[in-house]
């Protein structure tokens, strides 16, 4: 990945997704990648005491991560993967181990790496077939349990009580 500057970062070129299933490695490679959104998801709850005065009390409960990846159809492997899962659904199989390594160049030129664990994969569109055109609309959800920082400047451990800024 080369070294990008500042407003210029493009998915394509500064970020990849590895995932593996049941110890099935599949790569998207970089360049096939149009769109990643990821998001940590979370719950805000509302508990109203009464010994309080009534006042509301809110807390955050976290419960993993969503993951959405947009990408170029090149061959029948996720069609292939597809079809994987939904015949072990059928057959009563156990439910996949799907594990992924996360890897961002930052615009600052540090490099980000993730190893996400504990997810499970919900197709969401094979993609669609229009004449010559590339198959662009390709994508996948994958919600992980737990996400850790396993390369990076994101390794330092962040103090809550001393943090000043998160950018």
């Amino acid at each position: 990945m080369p070294a990008n500057s500042a407003g210029s970062f493009n998915v394509g070129r500064d970020y990849s997704f590895r995932f593996v299933v049941n110890s099935q490695v599949f790569n998207i490679p970089s360049s096939l990648i149009t769109d990643v959104n990821r998001k940590a998801t979370s719950h805000l709850h509302e508990v109203i005491p009464i010994n309080n005065d009534g006042k509301p009390v809110f807390r955050t409960t976290y419960s993993g991560y969503d993951y959405e990846i947009h990408f170029t159809r090149q061959n029948g492997q996720l069609d292939l993967l597809v079809d994987a899962l939904m015949q072990n659904y059928y057959t009563g199989g156990f439910p996949p181990v799907v594990t992924a390594l996360e890897t961002a160049r930052n615009p600052d030129g540090s490099v980000d790496q993730f190893q996400l664990l504990g997810g499970a994969i919900v197709p969401q569109s094979l993609g669609s077939f229009k004449g010559a055109d590339p198959v662009n609309d390709v994508h996948i959800q994958i919600r992980f349990a737990e996400r850790n920082a396993v390369g990076g400047a994101s390794t330092s451990a962040v103090n809550l009580a001393n943090a000043t800024s998160f950018l």
